[in-house]
């Protein structure tokens, strides 16, 4: 399995520290438990980057992380940021934080979102043959074309399963991952739906 589908599952998966004493992943259905989660919360907060060119809004009991280099980058395009939105724990064996990944690339030449999410594609696609996108669509996010698909990566103890979506402007490129364990993806559909929706393109800083 190529190293991207490795690290959408560990995104969500693998121990990250989103404030002080918060852990976002217990070891599994067997691992210790993790501190209860914050209270739930129904605010959502506007984050806004001017330097890398967007806004975006996550719920207020959701977990916000800056990860450097949380993944791999195209032959197209360099890495500039990562930042990981992460659910809250649910209970004692929640083994997995649904979570949105929000990835800004600095594009190695002008791209259409259609151009960037064809090349970023068929790149994993070479270097992972299980990778299997669904159902490619266009959509618009505020003014902005948008092209994403589905895929389901095969993991334990269930499958997961993921939607990415790519948006550029000028020499920006900018994925969103989101994703869960199948069986919770409808449950956090209209969470994932409203992120995506918030989402602008403004001018960098």
């Amino acid at each position: 399995m190529y190293r991207c589908t490795l690290i959408l599952i560990g995104l969500f998966a693998v121990a990250l520290s989103a404030s002080a004493g918060e852990v976002l992943y217990n070891g599994g259905p067997s691992g210790n438990a993790a501190p209860a989660a914050r209270p739930a919360s129904t605010k959502w907060i506007a984050v806004t980057d001017k330097r890398s060119g967007y806004s975006v809004s996550y719920p207020g009991n959701w977990a916000m992380v800056q990860k450097a280099g949380a993944f791999p980058s195209p032959a197209c395009a360099a890495l500039r940021i990562s930042v990981v939105f992460n659910s809250p724990r649910e209970n004692a064996q929640d083994w997995y934080r649904e979570g949105v990944l929000l990835t800004v690339y600095e594009l190695s030449h002008q791209m259409s979102s259609k151009e960037f999410a064809m090349a970023f594609t068929e790149e994993l696609k070479e270097k992972d043959k299980q990778f299997t996108p669904q159902n490619f669509k266009k959509m618009t996010i505020n003014g902005a074309s948008c092209y994403w698909y589905f895929y389901t990566i095969p993991s334990q103890p269930e499958s997961v399963r993921s939607g990415w979506y790519f948006l550029a402007h000028g020499t920006k490129g900018y994925l969103f991952l989101l994703g869960g364990p199948s069986s919770s993806y409808e449950r956090y559909k209209t969470t994932y739906e409203k992120m995506i929706g918030s989402f602008h393109m403004i001018t960098p800083k």
